[in-house]
């Protein structure tokens, strides 16, 4: 199967988008607020155009995607998620940002969007003051990372940070489909840290202790294989 890059880039306003840099007969693109939302896009126009040629009976070249972008060296963020009686807390503090940014909302999935523009808005406001902040914050370039509080750690709700190094090489379709038995989609919420809802999501403890299993035996399936070369 032929290797096709998928070039990732961000716009302007902070979103995300793919496209493919390739002569093919079929164009897959794919955009998303974040770039694993952007790549999820693509991968299921991917899916959604070989079902149509299979459907009108035409020949889909299919092709594996590397998907290449310099997001692997942006900076970090930490932002920490808390739970209280009536809604979701996200909070940033960062001696690189200038200060503490805070932003609640009703729900999870909400409250992730509402720090994203918090933090916008505080470096927006900043640069109108004339204080200096490092050019990666003012360009946006960097990356939120979620983690929980204590109150959120019955679940592990920050999966994609701790798996950012390896998010875009690994076909998580195939993972959740071989490894879990369920859909890709299950799997995307639950690293999310949501329920599907909108509500606190994550994986159980036993889902967690069965992702590190699951992560391990597919290590030791890489190495076999490098070791037959």
């Amino acid at each position: 199967m032929d290797k096709v890059k998928a070039i990732v880039e961000r716009a302007s306003d902070g979103t995300y988008s793919i496209y493919m840099d390739a002569d093919m007969d079929y164009l897959i693109t794919g955009t998303g607020r974040t770039a694993e939302e952007a790549i999820r896009t693509f991968k299921g126009g991917y899916e959604d155009m070989k079902r149509v040629y299979t459907e009108e009976g035409r020949l889909f070249t299919e092709v594996e995607f590397e998907f290449v972008s310099d997001l692997a060296i942006m900076e970090k963020i930490k932002v920490v998620i808390e739970k209280n009686e009536s809604n979701y807390a996200a909070s940033i503090d960062d001696d690189r940002i200038g200060g503490v940014v805070g932003a609640t909302h009703a729900t999870h999935s909400g409250v992730v969007v509402a720090i994203a523009e918090a933090l916008r808005f505080h470096v927006e406001s900043a640069v109108a003051d004339g204080d200096e902040l490092p050019a990666w914050l003012v360009s946006g370039d960097y990356e939120l990372c979620f983690v929980c509080s204590e109150q959120l750690q019955d679940k592990v709700c920050d999966m994609k940070m701790r798996l950012s190094d390896i998010l875009m090489t690994i076909s998580w379709r195939e993972f959740a489909n071989h490894y879990f038995g369920r859909s890709s989609s299950w799997l995307y919420h639950k690293m999310d840290g949501i329920d599907g809802n909108g509500g606190k999501g994550g994986f159980t403890k036993e889902e967690a202790e069965q992702m590190r299993g699951a992560l391990c035996d597919l290590a030791d399936r890489i190495r076999r294989a490098a070791e037959n070369i």
